[in-house]
């Protein structure tokens, strides 16, 4: 094997091995920074809802950025899932039982479109409380709020949640985590970031030219050293 012919394969075999599928990341990433989710979006068309308009509390409402909400079992307890007027504009409130008084085990958000990510400042959930559940691609996986951004607390504070997945989804559930309690929670200055509701061009891999590179090599090779044997075999006929 002539040294061109060596260069070649080495050249097609790096090209190969970056070719090859590396272990991927999460499915879902989460962000307690609203600058850190927008960059980890960025491109992506943005829909916000900062909660202006307030909208009474129903088993079912839909919110100005066309998000449905929906509480299940039928619960319309004082302010839950409704949007309330606040000095500042307002924010969207309700709450999520998981004991045995009759107020909602779930709240149901459908998004107007495909999304790849949503993030909101919350308040008054508990530590132990309000979850989140949908399917960012590897299956069903469910957060607690306060997990993400422990600086959410019962006092108002209000802290920065944030998703990414990397397939588009339409729905997420809020639910609770803790068997003994109710947890009332606020939500403000909603954000989510549309998706692909059909898969995405690949782009060429940016090792083509390399391994056409070894390829153009190993033919070269080939060849010229086919000429030497045709020039060798005809100084050998007299």
């Amino acid at each position: 094997m002539t040294f061109s012919q060596n260069i070649g394969w080495i050249v097609i075999a790096l090209a190969v091995t970056n070719l090859l599928p590396t272990p991927s990341s999460a499915a879902i990433m989460t962000f307690d920074d609203r600058n850190a989710f927008e960059a980890a979006v960025a491109g992506a068309p943005l829909m916000e809802d900062p909660f202006d308009n307030p909208i009474p509390g129903a088993e079912q409402i839909t919110l100005d950025s066309g998000i449905v909400s929906t509480n299940a079992p039928v619960s319309v307890f004082l302010d839950d899932n409704s949007v309330v007027p606040f000095h500042d504009g307002g924010y969207y409130r309700n709450s999520v039982n998981n004991s045995t008084n009759e107020l909602a085990d779930t709240i149901t958000w459908d998004f107007p479109m495909p999304i790849i990510g949503f993030g909101f400042g919350l308040s008054e959930a508990a530590p132990d409380g309000v979850e989140v559940t949908f399917d960012g691609g590897d299956g069903l996986e469910s957060f607690l709020l306060h997990d993400i951004n422990g600086d959410v607390s019962s006092s108002g504070f209000i802290g920065f949640v944030g998703f990414v997945a990397d397939t588009a989804f339409e729905t997420i559930v809020f639910s609770n985590d803790n068997v003994l309690s109710t947890d009332s929670f606020n939500i403000d200055d909603l954000v989510f970031a549309e998706g692909a509701s059909s898969p995405v061009a690949v782009p060429l891999p940016t090792t083509l030219p390399l391994t056409l590179f070894g390829i153009g090599t190993l033919l070269l090779a080939m060849r010229n050293r086919q000429g030497g044997r045709s020039t060798s075999d005809s100084a050998g006929i007299k």
